[in-house]
Order: C-alpha cells, then sequence, then structure tokens
C-alpha cells in the first residue's frame, strides 16, 4: 500500500526544454515564435525539443525573414538574416505617412 509507482514519465509530462540563442543580422529585430511576440534579439529562448517552430524577425526599414526551425535536444544557435529594404520602397513608405501628418 504506500508504494510509489515506477519511475516512468506520466503521459502528461511537459516536454523537454532547449535552450535556443536567436541572432539576426543586424541586430534589435523583433522576434517572433509562432506568430507570438518574444522580445528582440539577441535573444535566448526555452522551446520544448522536438516541436518544429516558425521563427520570424522583423525590423523597421527591413525585409522580415521567417525560418521554420525544428528544436533539438542540445543548445542551439537561429541566425535570422534581415536584408535592407530597397530606397523606393522607403519612399512609398514616406508618401503613405505624408497625407495623415495633414490631418493636423
Amino acid at each position: 500500500a504506500g508504494t510509489s509507482p515506477p519511475a516512468a514519465a506520466p503521459i502528461d509530462a511537459p516536454p523537454a526544454l532547449t535552450a535556443v540563442a536567436i541572432i539576426s543580422e543586424p541586430s534589435g529585430a523583433a522576434i517572433f515564435v509562432d506568430g507570438e511576440p518574444r522580445g528582440t534579439s539577441p535573444k535566448n529562448l526555452m522551446l520544448p525539443a522536438g516541436a518544429t517552430v516558425q521563427i520570424r524577425g522583423e525590423l523597421g526599414g527591413h525585409d522580415g525573414t521567417m525560418q521554420t526551425h525544428i528544436v533539438g535536444t542540445q543548445a542551439e544557435t537561429v541566425r535570422l538574416s534581415l536584408t535592407p529594404l530597397v530606397d523606393a520602397a522607403v519612399a512609398a513608405d514616406a508618401a503613405v505617412d505624408a497625407p495623415q501628418s495633414s490631418h493636423r
């Protein structure tokens, strides 16, 4: 009567977590994992081992980037490379913003 069951992991045990360092070039990008904001790069996160996640980086003046990543069982690094927008795109953004300032 007071014996504990064998040391098997319970079915509902949370998955093991792996340290994942997310680095962007340039640094300071907003990091999203599966659409959830997780801070800015460089960022160290604990993600479930074996999970497939979408890691996205966004930074003003740059094209956003997304990677599908399968989390391993050892600490790892994910590098996101953000490409600067061409001048025409920046000018288009400025033109979109201009009419708003005239409403003041």
